[in-house]
């Protein structure tokens, strides 16, 4: 880092990046027009200006270079950047479009800017270890179109982390899911695989746990009349649900959010699902509301648990459960 004339350290600048993916998991990426770094392309972003929030700054930045107005959750990472008599002072955030199907088109410094997924970034020339950084931060782009990864913190626990894989296929949907949770007193782990059909409705989900009572596994599947079996054996209890709900993860809020993607803001829809405890791997038919809030919030509501208020990106991936989880990556 370059010393200041007195011998400390130089001003830190204190800027932000934007770390957007669309629903397709493709990331935003701006060519910039003046230097440093003309001609590579790197993330929307630059200086906060006074008064500004970080926040506010980094929905200002995509705005100006890109066009696109964005959803602004949560740090993915900083960088510090040495730049002669200065220190750039880089906060990162993961940003999801309000609009997925807008275009976005180059402005302010920016003379060209793209969605680019695995394959494109390879290509293109983009300013030094950017890429480097975004795969420390599990931030890259989706490397299969129409896969998605995602995290997520929990709140609630000490310690605890699940992580998302969702692809689309051509007959629907597969999601795979991890949960961990190592806290004080807590210690267990659990995986999960659904398979849904073109509209969100599950066809079939397989549930497995690891805790100190050992390590349990269940298997659910139903037919286009929403006629259930478990493991195998029909169970009648479950007829009608049109859900699997997985108690330790965000995924499986992101089921009913999409299959209710046209509901009116202010309208509610209750569902009956098939709800699995974790690590007990219980299987108990459950009545759940979902109130869309607005475009993208919404209140989940049972009779067991209480209500929260979830927020979610454009593919339906919850961003923020109250109380419960929020993303982390990317």
């Amino acid at each position: 880092m370059t010393a200041d004339p007195s011998g400390g350290e130089p001003p830190a600048v204190p800027c932000v990046g934007a770390v957007v993916l669309d629903a397709s998991g493709r990331l935003l990426l701006v060519r910039r027009g003046q230097e440093p770094g003309r001609g590579l392309w790197s993330l929307p972003g630059g200086r906060v200006e006074p008064g500004e929030t970080l926040e506010q700054a980094v929905a200002r930045e995509v705005r100006e270079e890109t066009g696109l107005l964005v959803h602004v959750g949560d740090v993915v990472g900083s960088v510090r950047i040495p730049s002669g008599a200065v220190v750039y002072d880089v906060t990162d955030f993961a940003c999801t479009p309000v609009d997925d199907a807008a275009t976005p088109a180059a402005g302010d410094d920016a003379d060209d800017v793209t969605w680019a997924d695995a394959a494109a970034l390879d290509r293109l020339p983009c300013t030094p270890r950017l890429v480097q950084t975004l795969q420390g931060w599990g931030a890259l782009p989706a490397a299969e179109p129409g896969v998605r990864v995602v995290a997520w913190r929990r709140v609630d626990e000490d310690a605890g982390h699940s992580l998302a894989r969702v692809q689309r296929r051509a007959d629907g949907w597969t999601c795979h899911g991890t949960e961990v949770l190592a806290g004080p007193g807590t210690l267990l782990a659990c995986g999960f695989r659904v398979d849904l059909d073109p509209g969100w409705t599950t066809r079939a989900v397989e549930v497995w746990s690891l805790a100190a009572g050992g390590e349990r596994r269940v298997g659910l599947t139903a037919d286009t009349g929403r006629r259930w079996w478990r493991d195998g054996v029909r169970a009648p209890e479950l007829d009608g649900c049109t859900d699997v709900d997985v108690a330790a993860t965000p995924l499986t809020n992101t089921f009913p959010i999409n299959r209710l993607a046209s509901l009116p803001v202010g309208d509610a829809v209750t569902s009956a699902v098939a709800w699995v405890e974790v690590p007990g791997l219980r299987v108990l038919r459950v009545d759940q509301t979902y109130r869309r809030l607005a475009d993208r919030r919404w209140e989940y509501r049972d009779d067991a648990h209480g209500a929260f208020e979830l927020a979610v990106d454009a593919g339906g991936l919850v961003l923020d459960y109250a109380g419960f989880a929020t993303r982390v990556a990317p």
